[in-house]
């Protein structure tokens, strides 16, 4: 059976790559049907990459939030027609680093970063990559548990060096989506705990419901701001890191802790003075494991949570082709929130 793969060979240019779809013991064969285009996909995209990543990187396929239904497993543990969110994170079974977390580990492989992503008529991928969910899940809700998994492994990581006894303030530094299921998950974990969001843009604030209260750093000076217990910065950006990681240090109580989950292509100027003076705790938080995304599909299963994450599905496109693709992500560079792809394209024989 062929398989055409559709990967981006240069900035905001598409290629379909046709090959034979060989089906290997102990994988699935999955067919996609909603994939989700992530800030990570775009910077390739749109060549806002360091060229020397474009050049080693390309061609590839793009997309690592997706969501799709078995053709076929050899391993027999899902039967056709399952409904499965596809894991990304590849680790490798001869890893000797047994000891980090599969999504730190650099042995590891990540679909649409180190190997193709999920833009292709079928993916074949490890059957325990894979996670179930029913029909009591939304797949417009499923197709977020990427990106919920990347906050439910933040505050996994955070429980394991936070101050049991001081818990009472958490601040949420960015409105987009990251920021938005980072309070949704927070809100989750800890619902006696007092929520502070930390944004710039009024209309993408009003929408977070999960938190008890709201400021507008553009508007209000630092110095006029709510204290916090820790924090959390999902801002990302040079600018936006560094001018929200170093307003987090101004307002953090001592001995608070910060996560770091903001990406930036260059690096990030901070006040390291005042983390040593407030014995502060940076803590690097990126991608997530299986476990991450089970805990994101158990969320989604509970009906308050799936109403709150299906308001950032903005925009959705039905792709049969290179062209829908192409203004899917053209779209994508404006919207405010999560542009997710019906994946349609026509079937190889």
């Amino acid at each position: 059976m062929l398989n055409n793969i559709y990967r981006l060979e240069r900035p905001e240019t598409f290629a379909v790559h046709t090959e034979e779809l060989v089906e290997t013991e102990g994988y699935a064969t999955i067919r996609p049907t909603h994939l989700a285009i992530c800030a990570a996909d775009q910077r390739y995209w749109s060549g806002n990459r360091d060229p020397k990543a474009l050049k080693k990187k390309l061609p590839m396929a793009l997309i690592h939030e997706g969501i799709g239904v078995v053709v076929s497993d050899s391993t027999g543990t899902y039967a056709p027609g399952t409904k499965v969110v596809m894991v990304p994170n590849m680790p490798d079974p001869d890893d000797p680093d047994k000891l980090s977390k599969e999504n730190y580990s650099r042995a590891s492989k990540f679909c649409s970063s180190s190997m193709d992503g999920f833009m292709r008529d079928y993916v074949t991928i490890p059957t325990e990559r894979l996670v179930p969910f029913g029909n009591n899940v939304d797949p417009m809700v499923a197709v977020m548990a990427e990106l919920t998994s990347v906050a439910t492994n933040a505050v996994e990581a955070f429980n394991q060096v936070r101050h049991v006894d001081r818990n009472n303030v958490i601040g949420i530094w960015g409105d987009g989506a990251v920021g938005y299921l980072m309070a949704m998950v927070l809100h989750q974990e800890f619902p006696d705990t007092h929520l502070i969001l930390f944004g710039a843009d009024e209309d993408k604030m009003a929408m977070n419901d999960f938190v008890d209260e709201k400021h507008n750093v553009r508007i209000e000076r630092t110095e006029d701001l709510p204290a916090v217990d820790h924090a959390f910065e999902c801002v990302g950006g040079v600018g936006g890191c560094t001018s929200a990681i170093n307003q987090i240090i101004d307002l953090i109580r001592p001995q608070g802790v910060i996560g770091l989950m903001g990406v930036s292509e260059m690096p990030v100027p901070i006040n390291t003075r005042m983390v040593l003076e407030k014995g502060l705790t940076l803590q690097g938080n990126s991608r997530s494991s299986k476990g991450d995304f089970e805990r994101a599909v158990e969320l989604f299963a509970r009906p308050e949570v799936a109403r709150q994450v299906r308001k950032i599905d903005k925009d959705v496109f039905p792709v049969a082709g290179i062209d829908d693709a192409q203004e899917a992500f053209r779209f994508d560079m404006h919207s405010p929130f999560k542009t997710v792809m019906l994946w349609d394209t026509p079937i190889s024989e």
